[in-house]
């Protein structure tokens, strides 16, 4: 494997890890509310996609590396501060998060050297990401609609 794509590779897999973390602490925030469901699923389809990922960095002879403190760090502080000011901004943050993905997605899908079978599993998991795009913003609509939220 090129080293272009296994670097790639490493990249999403720790946005990916980073990804699932965040929908972690989403769910505990949003516990008890319509959110949450929908936020267990896609903190699910992180740890999958992370697993995919991690699948293909073994198959190429690369341990898989540590979770990266920096990518973590980044997503705590900013649902932090998001936490702190309301529900809609929490939202957004994870929003802004797959949308970042999806970029990184479709730079790693512009390089010539990923090979047709990983194409097709960036390809998969760059549309997954496009999909929790329009949930998340799904969410974000229905939490302006509602007046009497809870405080979380």
């Amino acid at each position: 494997m090129h080293h272009d794509t296994l670097h790639a590779l490493i990249s999403l897999y720790h946005g990916e890890v980073a990804a699932e973390k965040a929908y972690e602490r989403a769910a505990r925030r949003f516990e008890g509310q319509p959110e949450e469901p929908v936020l267990e699923r896609l903190e699910l389809a992180h740890t999958e996609a992370a697993e995919r990922l991690a699948e293909e960095i073994r198959m190429a002879g690369v341990v898989v590396p540590p979770p990266s403190g920096a990518w973590e760090l980044f997503a705590e502080t900013a649902e932090s501060v998001a936490a702190f000011i309301n529900d809609d901004i929490a939202l957004y943050v994870l929003l802004r998060g797959e949308q970042i993905g999806v970029h990184a997605y479709e730079k790693a899908l512009a390089s010539p050297y990923v090979p047709q079978p990983l194409n097709r599993l960036l390809t998969d998991l760059m549309l997954e990401c496009r999909s929790h795009q329009y949930d998340l913003r799904m969410l974000r609509s229905h939490v302006l609609e509602v007046q009497d939220r809870p405080l979380l």
